[in-house]
Parts: C-alpha cells; structure tokens; sequence
C-alpha cells in the first residue's frame, strides 16, 4: 500500500537512513477490501500463503 510509503532524499542522500524512523502502515490506516472467490472449471492452486509446520 502506497499510502504512507516512500524514499525521501535529502542532498542526494535517503532521508531515512534506518528503519527507525519508517513509518510503517497501521491496520487503521487500510482501506476496507472486499475480496471475492470466483467460480472455475480450472483446478485450484491455492488461495494464500503456504503454512509450514514449525521447526523442531
């Protein structure tokens, strides 16, 4: 989301030099999303992230 994001240059130089002082963006800030599943003849492949079991 570009909402907040951005490199600011100062003298040629990134104003933002760490992530420190980032901002990052909060779920507040988020626009509402709708999101819609499709109907398919096609086969599914998946609708996310894989999970991974945690290392032992």
């Amino acid at each position: 989301m570009a909402l907040h994001e951005g490199s600011e240059f100062v003298n040629g130089q990134p104003k933002d030099a760490n992530l420190d002082t980032y901002r990052l963006l909060r779920m507040g800030d988020t626009p509402e999303v709708e999101v819609e599943f499709l109907p398919s003849t096609e086969a599914p492949v998946g609708l996310g992230e894989v999970s991974n079991p945690p290392e032992l």
